[in-house]
């Protein structure tokens, strides 16, 4: 059976699974014939895994299903994971987050939500393309671009990414860049990404995908490559809500006591009338020109259609209410760059934890990686993207604050987004989500506020 690879949901491959009308040795033939045809100019992927090893894969995830033994509801279902979480060297692919100093590295330990989906019995196809480093190498470095992988494109735009601003309209946006190109070029129907501030919303909504970014913590970030030391987020994409639960469930701690004691397809609500929202205004809420250079009609667009979704949403809801103010701009500066320099004190400490766990690393600290990029400059600091300020700054910055200092910047930032803006707004206005465009800073907001989880949708 010939699949339309792009559209084809996860939970409709199980059905054809189950009813014994396609293989996952099937599946993954037409998935990775899928790859090889369009990655070339896609770039979603920055390494593939071998069809040998996969067909040994699917051939026994095929014969434990003949005899009985199903896993559960991913049973035989591929996916891809970012390149920022580790494979050890059974899975016979690279860990690099994007960086050449990184190839060959050979992580000792499999990341824990990557070792948990392929234990539910998913499929690895490969690993994706991303933002390098989640775009913690250079300010004013491309969404989706890496110095092994290239430039990700979306398989949406025609004529690929243009000179329209490092997050314009031509841009799959990161950096779970191609976590999300993947599913919509239909390298496979699930991926799995990671966020701090948009990195899996953004990329999602810009390829019409679910994802939810997660509270932090209830999905495990063990040995995946470091960001942040409290606000580092893990999460699924998907073609449909169904899917996307159905990934969280295999991947989330369900020992976490934030998460339901049956996971969350046991407690959400399907009825619209069950839930209030909050509309913030996207006249307001959008990216700014320095970072999405403006298209003729692009912006009143997505102004006209975002109103158009609240007015649906109005119809079906409890009740809508809105626009709501939010968050300053200056408060919404100021807790942000407080957050960065926190993010700068540690990164350098995590750095050097993370290549502890490499059994060949290239590079074991920062200063090392920095140097590495200055004597392969012409492959890892291109003309297209020649800096890599922020690894020096986070150098230059690491363990700077004292306890105090940290503590006092991390916990004015975290108030300021939640207490003093999402949950103040949830509690005055009676409802139970925010809701306003993903392309613009809400992300900001959402990783400020650090407990609380964002979804995404198309």
């Amino acid at each position: 059976m010939k699949l339309d690879l792009p559209k084809i949901t996860a939970s409709e491959l199980q059905r054809l699974l189950s009813d014994g009308k396609i293989t996952s040795l099937d599946l993954v033939r037409q998935y990775h014939d899928q790859i090889l045809k369009h990655n070339d100019r896609l770039k979603a992927m920055i390494s593939i895994s071998p069809l040998p090893h996969l067909e040994k894969i699917a051939a026994k995830l095929d014969d434990e299903r003949r005899r009985g033994v199903v896993r559960g509801g991913m049973h035989g279902i591929p996916f891809v994971v970012k390149d920022a979480m580790d494979t050890s060297s059974e899975f016979q692919l690279e860990s690099t987050n994007g960086g050449w100093a990184f190839v060959g590295s050979q992580p000792r330990e499999t990341a824990t939500v990557v070792r948990m989906a392929v234990d539910a019995g998913l499929i690895l196809m490969g690993k994706a393309n991303l933002s390098q480093y989640g775009n913690w190498k250079a300010s004013g470095m491309s969404g989706g671009w890496s110095a092994r992988g290239g430039q990700t494109q979306s398989a949406y735009v025609r004529g690929g990414v243009v000179d329209d601003g490092i997050y314009g309209h031509s841009n799959p946006s990161g950096s779970s860049t191609g976590s999300a190109v993947a599913i919509s070029a239909g390298f496979a129907p699930l991926s799995i990404g990671a966020d701090f501030n948009g990195s899996l919303t953004n990329p999602a909504t810009r390829a019409a995908l679910f994802t939810i970014r997660t509270t932090p913590g209830i999905v495990s970030e063990h040995r995946g490559f470091p960001f942040s030391k409290n606000r580092d987020s893990v999460g699924p994409m998907a073609k449909t809500t169904d899917d996307l639960v159905k990934l969280l469930n295999v991947i989330v701690d369900l020992s976490h006591p934030e998460v339901p004691d049956q996971g969350y397809n046991t407690s959400f609500s399907r009825d619209w009338k069950d839930i209030s929202f909050a509309t913030i205004d996207p006249h307001h809420w959008h990216l700014p020109e320095a970072v999405q250079k403006p298209q003729p009609g692009a912006l009143d667009q997505i102004i006209r259609e975002t109103l158009a979704a609240y007015k649906k949403i109005a119809s079906l809801a409890k009740r809508v209410v809105g626009p709501v103010d939010l968050i300053s701009d200056e408060t919404l500066d100021e807790s942000m760059d407080d957050v960065l320099t926190t993010i700068k004190n540690d990164f350098s400490t995590l750095f050097e934890a993370y290549t502890g766990g490499l059994n060949s690393p290239k590079v074991k600290t920062l200063a090392g990686l920095i140097n590495f990029n200055k004597q392969h400059r012409e492959i890892e600091l291109p003309d297209c993207s020649p800096k890599q300020d922020k690894l020096i700054q986070s150098l230059e910055d690491a363990n700077s604050l004292t306890d105090a200092e940290y503590d006092r910047l991390d916990v004015k930032a975290t108030v300021s987004a939640a207490d003093d803006a999402i949950d103040k707004m949830l509690r005055e206005h009676g409802v139970d989500v925010i809701i306003g465009p993903a392309d613009s800073r809400l992300p900001d907001v959402v990783a400020l506020a650090s407990k609380l989880c964002a979804l995404s949708v198309n």
